[in-house]
């Protein structure tokens, strides 16, 4: 990890590191922890990069309105999301998706610093 990091790089920088594998982010509208303005201007620069690589439909951001929560709903899209990464061969790996999951544990170790 390197010191300081964070003071130059956000949550959409560092998980555009993985594009173009796919990624799903949730948000719920009434969380007070991620503004909603912070988290359309963080789910427009993901959508920016993921165009760039021709990689769009691998991408998917969605606010529900809910607080900081993931409720049933959201589980059961999280679960479909995983069917089609793992279930679908020649589209998507394993291997196309895990490194996304040490990038964000990477970054939520940066805010430590």
């Amino acid at each position: 990890v390197l010191p300081g990091l964070r003071r130059y790089l956000d949550y959409p920088h560092i998980v555009s590191i993985a594009c173009p594998k796919a990624m799903l982010f949730f948000n719920g509208r009434h969380d007070k922890l991620f503004p909603v303005p912070a988290v359309e201007n963080a789910y427009s620069q993901l959508h920016t990069v993921w165009n760039s690589q021709n990689a769009d439909d691998k991408l998917i951001t969605k606010l529900w309105e809910l607080p900081h929560f993931c409720s049933k709903e959201m589980q059961a899209e999280i679960l479909s999301f995983f069917k089609i990464i793992f279930g679908k061969k020649g589209i998507f790996r394993k291997e196309d998706f895990l490194p996304v999951a040490y990038f964000l544990y990477l970054f939520q170790q940066l805010k430590r610093y």
